[in-house]
């Protein structure tokens, strides 16, 4: 289940003015719908597999996803899985679901190589 806590965290960016380091966490290099309101996720690091949305369909902001033909349109910028500027999922909450990582364990891994 994806923690929603984690469905509008964003990529950490830093101006270049600051010396805390710029932190680019995983890229979804894809995304293809499967059956009912699943998806197939490939993220850059060879890290892929299945999330299962169902729960979410028809209720609060994913209520217009119940239309197979809108759910069918999900894409990726990335750093995202949306199917409008309006709908996205954050790419780290996606990550920690198939990965079965906790994102607080993910981002603080990429803090530790940023500092060294």
């Amino acid at each position: 289940m994806i923690n929603r806590q984690y469905f509008y965290e964003r990529d950490i960016k830093l101006n270049s003015q600051s010396n805390i380091p710029y932190i680019s966490y995983m890229k979804v290099l894809s995304v293809k719908p499967i059956s009912g309101y699943q998806l197939n996720v490939v993220f850059d690091d060879g890290i892929s597999g299945m999330i299962d949305l169902t729960e979410y369909i028809g209720n609060g902001i994913f209520a217009p996803l119940k239309d197979k033909q809108t759910f069918n349109k999900v894409y990726t910028n990335g750093y995202s899985i949306a199917w409008s500027d309006e709908l996205e999922i954050d790419a780290l909450a996606v990550y920690a679901e198939i990965s079965g990582k906790k994102p607080e364990d993910i981002l603080s891994h990429k803090f530790s190589h940023a500092a060294n």
